[in-house]
């Protein structure tokens, strides 16, 4: 097992997601895993992928073996600067210790944390979206406001039903221009028995049982 520094990159257009693991022969034979899933932290990497016709054109290589792990984010943005893959790549922020990290990357690195919380709390089997919402959270399109209302709903959910007989369907958007979201609550056999208008700070502001 071995520590180091890799790079996913488009061969049509050159563009670079540069990473770095603790077990890059492990990365090497699972990195399309999370980009088959929609899942990959970077959401211009992820975004072109899904988009892409062709995705056979996304390729990997090992840039370099690091023998001290503390060694390892210095490297990587050594990398992130050569192949520029910050500013025209998949690299959606330098890290911290960067003399290019910014407030706005750290607002990016936030974002992400959310979308891993959220993406922990989809099941499929029990939360539902319209398609194009779903494509649009695959390809993490929305911000920080939509996706904190996404997780305060699913979350207010799961503490409310038992998941083993009712499911849980974002209507319309999802979320409107004042932050509210409209959730409705189906049993098993798909039938609504409930819509909520759900706003900030878990508040149910009005329900309607059918």
């Amino acid at each position: 097992m071995s520590r180091g520094i890799y790079r996913i990159y488009n061969d049509e257009n050159q563009k670079s997601f540069i990473g770095s693991s603790k077990n890059i022969e492990s990365m090497a034979k699972n990195y399309l895993s999370k980009l088959k899933h929609g899942k990959h932290s970077s959401s211009k990497l992820q975004r072109s992928y899904t988009l892409s016709k062709n995705k056979d054109k996304f390729k990997y290589e090992i840039l370099e073996i690091v023998d001290n792990s503390t060694e390892l984010e210095t490297r990587k943005n050594h990398f992130i600067e050569k192949f520029d893959s910050f500013y025209s790549g998949y690299n959606c922020s330098i890290k911290k210790g960067s003399s290019k990290y910014t407030e706005k990357d750290a607002q990016k690195d936030d974002l992400a944390k959310l979308y891993s919380r959220f993406e922990s709390l989809w099941d499929e089997k029990y939360i539902e979206f319209g398609k194009t919402m779903k494509f649009r959270l695959l390809i993490r399109h929305y911000k920080k406001p939509t996706i904190t209302q996404l997780i305060k709903g699913i979350e207010w959910f799961t503490e409310s039903y038992d998941t083993n007989h009712y499911k849980l369907k974002f209507a319309y958007s999802g979320i409107n221009s004042k932050g509210i979201c409209i959730l409705i609550v189906k049993d098993l056999s798909d039938r609504e028995v409930g819509s909520f208008t759900f706003g900030k700070n878990k508040k149910i502001v009005s329900l309607e049982w059918k």
